[in-house]
């Protein structure tokens, strides 16, 4: 048969199913029956034919194949067009929807790739092909996406997305379909060169964490979008070494981490990324910690001194990198790394020169200052807002806690000085001592509204005078520019010696300012004012718009060094003068508003004759502007004498030195709200308004209320020992009140410790039963009796023989042999032979620490043949019946007990035997979760006296959650530091070993809490105190020996004999 005859019969034999199909089929044959030969004619209509043959309903494809064959042939060749129906038919064998899709986007491929590619493309989809529905869809998914994917990456990479879609695919077929939908978006994000590190990354995350591969394909492009190409690479190979050496929860921190990224110019984001790129090499989890703290630093420090920082970092890791922890260093958890630091950085800091600072105020002002964070100020809501600049609310002054204006630590510790001495300044010299008086100056000024004068009673001294005026808030600002100059200059003349310290800060605000002829003609001469008390304005040239009152205000200024005694009431009258030169003066912006024609600079005069002329073209006084203060100079720090003068007012109030004052309620404070410049509530709704007038009214009460009064001299006694103190805290667990103090933590890894970094919530135990204390001394009456009786052989047991007397109850053989030896060879020595005893008074303080961990509810399983000596039989016939029913009703005593409640009645003897002999003691307890919340219970302070309430707060002891050692055994020393006691002793009782929430670095490492304790109870060694552990954990003895090492325990095997043994044991060390 020939080929013509041959391609007729094909023909006949094939013919597509739909009517479109059928109609491009005709059109192709009729189109090409010249063009091609007939045995091409014969080939193209055979692929048809396999194509339908292929499988079942594989016609759907042949008619895909035969409606795009005109359109491949045309673009391509042929022989194309015959590649892809096989590459069909072979797809026919996965599923006929694969093949259509495919010959559907075959001419699109073909587009980005060269058709000698088309064999790589095939062993693509036939390697991500399958014959069920969900690898049907992927398939289809996928090439459906490949057109847009070789836009962005090149077919060599197509084939990694395929196979991380194939992964995810495994886990979740919803997910790797999203996948498909994605990742050319997130491609485009990406830096070209970079995207097979990118791809490489996601392949990576799709074996480890694939749950994650949906959000890391939004953030982590947004993150790195907009950065460098060199930048994007190296964070995509940190990442991916994060991913593959350490895990999910490292790379979801990286991620966090870098989002940041945004907030940076290309300068610094490239300079993270060299850092970053040289930790990782060395460890890559060091790397993830670093990107956690860099961005935060960058905000605070400068890139010079950070990279004196990193590369000492960077140095310890390549010479010591076993023993040097680089997570510790790069996250400033060690004392070690944040002295480098500051050792390197130029900023000062507060907390390294509060107590020199103090010091400094007190010396200078002879007023004992206590100085704290301004952030404290703000926290309390009570109308301070700015976090970088000082105040004072008339009893501290509050600092920032960092300064960074100059190029050189010394300068910014200068800085503070001047900061803390102005506010100090302002207590010593009076700044909110005025008192209102209404003088003739007053009843001169024009702008006085008298009504005011008879309506309005301010509460506070200074509102009275401001409430008089017009415009509060300019004579409020004026009188703040007029007190802040006399404090200077009282400042400069008292103490020279600060003087080059405040040039230097007046010198740099005066750089930052802007200049004043830019401005409206009121706004320019009081930034002009502004700008001389800085020390600049000095030559002023006479065509200056209202030089004449400029010199004026300035005169007025000045006569603050002439007048004798000058004091605030001075400021006020000046500040009030210099009002009446400015109210008048218009803020017009520029002299061009007014007629161009009137050449000369117009006075205040003239542009009062302007506006009453008939040419009133000539001025536009519509056009006068609202004056815009500029913002003083941020050395004199955030001055509100109307507060500071209510908050003086309130605490008078209430410890009674205000005994003439008739108090205010809510309604006056609304009306102290209303007419203070000091707080911007005028925009507020009425509700608005109400709701903060309440918020003020309750933080102002919690600020001064005399309930803290009784803390203050602890709070004193505590700072004086160093402690961290903070502000008052809500407690999670009651409604009480409590304290915070915070510690660091001992890092056995990096041998270091993490500064700061354990918040102790100290509060009073809450009251229990009435009857419980009372209950416990009946049960234990024997035991508590015989332990007084041993306890009180303890005072005489102190006793010192004081020798080299000439008189006394004994004679010293010894001294009296040297003192004859001595005559006989010519000397005349003194008849000091004599000894006697005194007896010392005993002078131990003690603290009891009481595990309060969830664990001590269990209850305890009774052993009936403990040794406890209460329970013992002698073998006596006599005592037989008295042991049987001292054994039985022990026995029934212990019913249902849990440790928690012999914890209780081991306090409750103790205590009864301390008091008795007069020994100071405290009770504590501890427990809390996670490092933030270690809750510290007082149950009798040392130095309280055991009365009924300490009684009712032992009958509450109960058990709370876990069991973080270190934080509770530090606040403890602090407890006994502070007492003047020449012995002190720490006794620690406890269920079990230390664990927490993150005491360590997962949940099953033990070692790390060990250590911690451990270091904290040698800390109490070497600080005087002698700690000692005693545990009801029978496995005590597997911990204990590596947590105590040198230090006293012992482990009670029979819990019941506890009160006995903590009893015994103290009569033991409290004599050594």
């Amino acid at each position: 048969m020939n080929s013509f005859s041959k391609k007729n019969n094909i023909e006949n034999n094939y013919s597509p199913t739909s009517e479109i199909a059928k109609i491009a089929y005709q059109d192709f044959l009729k189109t090409y029956n010249q063009q091609l030969s007939n045995n091409e004619i014969t080939d193209y209509i055979k692929t048809c034919m396999e194509i339908t043959n292929s499988s079942l309903r594989a016609w759907e494809a042949s008619d895909s194949y035969v409606k795009e064959s005109t359109k491949l042939i045309q673009s391509f060749d042929f022989e194309t067009l015959i590649y892809i129906g096989n590459t069909a038919k072979k797809l026919c064998a996965f599923s006929p929807m694969i093949a259509s899709n495919y010959i559907n986007n075959s001419a699109l491929i073909l587009e980005s790739i060269d058709k000698n590619d088309l064999d790589r493309y095939t062993n693509i989809l036939t390697n991500t092909a399958g014959s069920n529905w969900k690898d049907i869809a992927l398939t289809n998914a996928f090439i459906s996406v490949t057109f847009d994917l070789l836009k962005s990456i090149p077919l060599i990479h197509i084939k990694h997305v395929s196979i991380i879609a194939k992964n995810l695919s495994e886990k979740s077929h919803d997910l790797a379909i999203t996948f498909l939908e994605n990742f050319d978006d997130s491609l485009n994000n990406i830096h070209q060169p970079s995207r097979i590190k990118f791809i490489k990354l996601v392949n990576e995350l799709s074996i480890v964490s694939w749950p994650d591969v949906a959000r890391i394909l939004e953030t982590l492009p947004a993150a790195l979008k907009g950065t460098s190409n060199t930048t994007t690479k190296s964070f995509l190979i940190i990442g991916y070494q994060i991913l593959k050496n350490d895990g999910r929860k490292a790379f979801e921190d990286y991620n966090n981490a870098i989002s940041d990224l945004i907030n940076f110019n290309n300068l610094d984001q490239n300079w993270i990324a060299k850092f970053a790129i040289k930790i990782n090499k060395l460890d890559s989890n060091s790397s993830v910690t670093f990107l956690q703290q860099i961005f935060i630093l960058l905000k605070i420090y400068s890139k010079k001194d950070l990279a004196k920082w990193l590369n000492e970092g960077l140095q310890y890791m390549q010479n010591n990198p076993k023993n040097f922890d680089a997570n510790a260093y790069f996250s400033l958890e060690s004392t070690f790394s944040i002295q480098s630091l500051y050792r390197h950085a130029n900023l000062e800091l507060l907390d390294n020169k509060k107590e020199l600072l103090e010091k400094y105020c007190k010396g200078l002002s002879g007023i004992n200052i206590n100085i704290l964070d301004v952030k404290e100020l703000i926290d309390r809501q009570i109308g301070w807002q700015v976090s970088y600049i000082a105040a004072t609310d008339g009893e501290h002054v509050y600092l920032p806690n960092k300064i960074n204006i100059f190029n050189t630590k010394h300068n910014n510790f200068l800085a503070y000085k001047v900061y803390a001495t102005h506010q100090v300044s302002r207590l010593e010299f009076g700044s909110y001592a005025y008192k209102f008086e209404y003088n003739k100056l007053l009843e001169k000024n024009s702008d006085i509204n008298l009504k005011n004068t008879t309506e309005f009673s301010g509460i506070t001294e200074i509102q009275k005078l401001f409430a008089l005026f017009s415009d509060k808030k300019l004579i409020s600002y004026l009188f703040s520019v007029v007190e802040d100059y006399r404090i200077d200059y009282l400042v400069n003349t008292k103490y020279p010696g600060i003087s080059n310290a405040y040039n230097m800060i007046k010198k740099f605000e005066l750089s930052k300012r802007v200049s004043p002829f830019n401005l409206p003609y009121r706004e320019m001469l009081i930034e002009s004012i502004i700008q001389y008390t800085l020390g600049g304005m000095r030559n002023i040239s006479e065509e200056l718009p209202y030089v004449d009152e400029y010199t004026q205000a300035i005169n007025l200024l000045n006569s603050i060094k002439t007048i004798d005694g000058v004091d605030v009431n001075s400021s006020v009258e000046i500040s009030v003068q210099i009002y009446t030169l400015l109210k008048n003066i218009p803020n017009f912006h520029s002299i061009h508003e007014i007629d161009k024609s009137k050449k000369d600079v117009v006075s205040s005069e003239s542009i009062s004759l302007l506006a009453d002329s008939d040419d009133v073209s000539s001025v536009n006084l519509e056009n006068n502007q609202e004056t815009e203060l500029p913002n003083l100079p941020e050395h004199l720090g955030e001055f509100k004498p109307d507060l500071v003068e209510l908050i003086t007012y309130v605490k008078n109030q209430q410890d009674g030195i205000e005994s003439n004052a008739s108090g205010f309620d809510q309604m006056q404070l609304q009306e102290f709200l209303k007419q203070t410049t000091e707080l911007n509530v005028s925009e507020l709704s009425e509700g608005e308004f109400s709701e903060y007038s309440n918020l003020f009214t309750n933080n102002l009460m919690d600020l001064s209320n005399a309930k803290f009064d009784k803390q203050k001299k602890l709070d004193a006694d505590l700072e004086n020992h160093d402690l961290h103190d903070g502000p008052i805290s809500q407690s999670k667990y009651t409604n009480e009140k409590v304290r915070e103090f915070f510690y660091d933590e001992w890092n056995f890894r990096s041998r270091d410790y993490k500064p700061a970094w354990c918040r102790v919530l100290e509060k009073e135990l809450d009251f229990g039963e009435i009857d419980y204390y009372d209950q416990i001394i009946s049960e234990h009456s024997k035991l508590i009796k015989e332990t007084k009786r041993k306890f009180e052989y303890l005072k005489p047991e102190s006793m010192h023989k004081e020798k080299r007397l000439e008189d006394g109850d004994e004679i010293d053989l010894d001294r009296l042999v040297d003192f004859y030896a001595e005559k006989l060879a010519g000397y005349s020595p003194l008849a000091d032979f004599y000894s006697k005893r005194n007896k010392i008074e005993r002078d131990v303080a003690v603290a009891l620490l009481l595990d309060m961990s969830a664990s001590t509810d269990e209850i305890i399983e009774k052993d009936i043949n403990s040794s406890n000596q209460y329970n013992q039989y002698s073998g006596a016939p006599g005592t037989y019946f008295r042991w049987l029913a001292s054994r039985n009703s022990e026995k029934s005593f212990n019913t249902n007990k849990r440790i928690i409640d012999i914890e209780k009645e081991s306090a409750i003897v103790l205590s009864e035997a301390l008091d008795s002999i007069g020994d100071n003691y405290g009770l504590y307890g501890f427990s809390g979760y996670g490092r933030d919340n270690v809750e510290y219970f007082v149950i009798k302070d040392i130095g309280e006296k055991l009365d009924k309430n300490v009684h009712r707060k032992i009958a509450n002891i109960q058990p709370v959650r876990s069991t973080r050692m270190g934080p509770a055994i530090r606040h403890t020393i602090q407890k006994l530091e502070l007492s003047s006691s020449k012995v002190k002793i720490m006794i620690m009782l406890s269920d079990g070993r230390p664990q927490d929430h993150e005491y360590g670095k997962d949940r099953t490492e033990k070692v790390y809490a060990i250590h911690d304790t451990r270091q904290a109870l040698l800390e109490a060694k070497h600080k005087g105190i002698t700690p000692f552990l005693l545990t009801v954990d029978k496995d005590g003895h597997d911990y204990l020996q590596e947590m105590c090492n040198d230090i006293g325990y012992e482990v009670v095997s029979d819990i019941d004999s506890l009160p006995e043994r903590l009893t015994n044991l103290y009569k033991k060390i409290s004599v050594k």
